[in-house]
């Protein structure tokens, strides 16, 4: 029903030393079951604080899976950066000079002469489309004859998230709506089906996911991606039916920032 256990010892020599500096860590067999998902995967924490932490996370919370099923948001890979290669044009092919294809104005033009904006996991930062540098592919409107799904879901605002996680990074939970007009990366998976979900339910989700909680919650079990198993099996608070607008409201205000 209980056991102790310590993440992250260098050396066995903390076997031997006094380990009132750093104690083990003491874990119920209740504890597992709420944190570790269907695989009972350990959480490798740091400390009795965090430890304590956590507690309170997934005992107070729903789990990302559910709120999004609940709310009929279908997050999923849309384009493949390798099998999809022979869809994309390099950039510089279309437009001449260092325009940002991500300018409301210059994606406008893209779209008139039929090619819409190839976004990856690395365009993009919470609340910001138009993270560090710019797309490198386009993506041509006539290679999608084979996926009238991408073009219909293209119309519609959309949120997304970074699979792509790193130590270094200062966040693990990077949430985006992304503007119409785009196709998006496999490093970057996108809502599916936004047609059948209302955008504010989408902003709702961006601006739980976003904050540090949530992060912290993502952080401690992601390592190098988030993959969906991690991610959906995630808790999220219970956010009150009296602050949903509140948030939506807020969400779309740092999501508004330009005018695409």
């Amino acid at each position: 029903s209980q056991f102790s256990c310590a993440f992250y010892l260098h050396s066995e020599q903390w076997l031997f030393e006094d380990q009132r500096v750093r104690k083990p860590l003491d874990y119920s067999a209740d504890f597992v079951r709420k944190t570790g998902g269907p695989y009972l995967t350990f959480l490798e924490l740091a400390s009795a604080t965090d430890s304590k932490i956590a507690q309170t996370c997934f005992e107070h919370s729903q789990i990302f899976g559910e709120v999004a099923s609940a709310q009929k948001i279908s997050l999923g890979v849309q384009a493949d950066m390798t099998r999809d290669a022979w869809r994309f044009t390099r950039v510089p092919d279309v437009l001449k000079g260092h325009e940002d294809p991500r300018r409301p104005s210059v994606q406008n033009d893209l779209i008139h002469n039929g090619y819409l904006l190839l976004h990856e996991g690395k365009t993009f930062h919470q609340y910001s489309d138009s993270w560090q540098e710019p797309p490198a592919s386009l993506c041509a409107i006539e290679t999608l004859a084979d996926k009238p799904q991408w073009l219909s879901t293209c119309r519609f605002y959309r949120l997304a998230y970074r699979a792509i996680a790193r130590s270094t990074d200062a966040r693990t939970a990077i949430f985006v709506l992304l503007p119409p007009g785009c196709i998006v990366g496999n490093s970057a998976p996108v809502e599916k089906s936004p047609q059948d979900c209302a955008r504010s339910q989408s902003m709702i989700l961006c601006s739980v996911a976003n904050t540090f909680v949530f992060d912290w919650t993502l952080r401690i079990r992601a390592s190098a991606n988030v993959n969906q198993f991690i991610l959906f099996s995630c808790p999220v608070p219970v956010v009150r039916h009296s602050i949903r607008r509140f948030l939506s409201h807020l969400s779309t205000r740092l999501t508004c920032n330009h005018v695409g």
